[in-house]
């Protein structure tokens, strides 16, 4: 078996060197060939010059190196580096870890004890309260435990090397698509133009690509992010939102759930609202919340946000709105970001958020 770790990488040089040094500290079982695909194609020359020393062949593993900014993302330039003749290619990010030394182990075992599965997921080892393995079609997994819990992270996935190509073609061909609308939409902001794609578009092409496909949901502690407190771990309140928005940029979020409703209404399948669980609340509620503080904190017009609502009504389907009727926190949140906007209702209608307005008039608050 032949599995790539592939690692994009950006100006984090102690994070990746420590994840270098857990990759080769693993036992590497026999029958397993294993390389390491790096990209840091906007790296500063000192991290370059770490790359070029490290590429080629070492005592276990073979690394593969790339620096030069071709144009697309880095992630996609990582991707393009994986041979095609490999079985599986498993994304890391360059801030996390493996644990201890049998973490590839695990994943070489399960892979071969389970040779007609599409793809490997597995949580970062802080979610892994408890061991369990889950075998299903991959939107059935993600119904049953939540998208974002069974494949938002970088780290998550291990998917075979044919499948992995095609998600990342897909990742390219949605930048560019997005490059071109905002290059003609000179109206919009530096700002948004810079969150012009999702923050997990890796993970919503995965669901499109493989929504039929058996997976395996492997809940085992085998990968770790180097510092715990960085990540959006088990609560998400104000203070973190706030930090979400200015780390992340916010309306990328947006963007991944106009692609995984894209996803679910082109297979005409309609999810619990299990389904759109993020972390500790709901995708739909983390989005609005993050439109008010983009509100609050004059990140984007008011064009720019009607956008952006409109983008959150057509993601809208029939099991979400269900939803959202009868989450009278998730009502109150809608009704808060109309009145924030302040608009008159033709204006409103006029904008295509029909939807979402109709909602808003559920709550029969007095001037609506």
């Amino acid at each position: 078996m032949n599995l790539a770790i592939v690692i994009p990488t950006f100006n984090r040089l102690s994070e990746l060197q420590r994840l270098i040094s857990s990759i080769q500290n693993q036992v590497i079982p026999r029958g397993l060939t294993l390389t390491i695909c790096l990209s840091g194609a906007y790296c500063s020359a000192r991290i370059k010059s770490y790359l070029r020393n490290l590429e080629g062949n070492h005592q276990r593993v073979n690394i593969i190196v790339n620096i030069q900014a071709l144009g697309p993302p880095n992630w996609c330039l990582a991707a393009g580096l994986v041979p095609s003749d490999f079985d599986y290619a498993w994304m890391v990010g360059d801030d996390d870890e493996l644990i201890g030394s049998r973490s590839i182990s695990q994943v070489f075992s399960l892979l071969n004890r389970h040779p007609n599965i599409d793809a490997l997921f597995v949580p970062m080892a802080s979610r892994a309260k408890e061991k369990y393995l889950i075998e299903d079609t991959f939107f059935h997994i993600c119904n049953r435990i939540g998208f974002h819990e069974a494949a938002g992270w970088i780290s998550s996935s291990i998917v075979k090397v044919t499948i992995f190509k095609q998600v990342y073609t897909q990742y390219c061909e949605i930048f560019t698509a997005k490059i071109k609308y905002f290059r003609q939409t000179p109206s919009l902001s530096r700002s948004l133009y810079e969150q012009k794609i999702g923050q997990f578009t890796h993970t919503t092409c995965m669901l499109d690509i493989l929504f039929k496909s058996t997976v395996i949901f492997a809940s085992i502690k085998i990968v770790k992010e180097q510092n715990s407190q960085r990540g959006l771990l088990d609560t998400l309140n104000r203070d973190k939102i706030k930090r979400l928005n200015k780390k992340y940029h916010s309306a990328r979020f947006i963007f991944d759930l106009q692609k995984i409703s894209q996803t679910l209404k082109k297979h005409k399948c309609e999810p619990d609202p299990v389904f759109f669980k993020y972390v500790s609340r709901d995708y739909f509620q983390l989005c609005y919340d993050i439109l008010l503080d983009g509100i609050t904190t004059n990140e984007y017009s008011q064009n720019e946000l009607m956008q952006l609502l409109s983008i959150l009504d057509t993601s809208l389907i029939s099991s979400s709105i269900s939803y959202i009727k009868s989450n009278k926190v998730m009502l109150l949140y809608i009704e808060n970001l109309y009145h924030r906007l302040n608009l008159p209702e033709e204006r409103i209608i006029d904008s295509g958020i029909q939807d979402l307005w109709e909602l808003v008039k559920l709550r029969e608050y007095p001037g609506l």
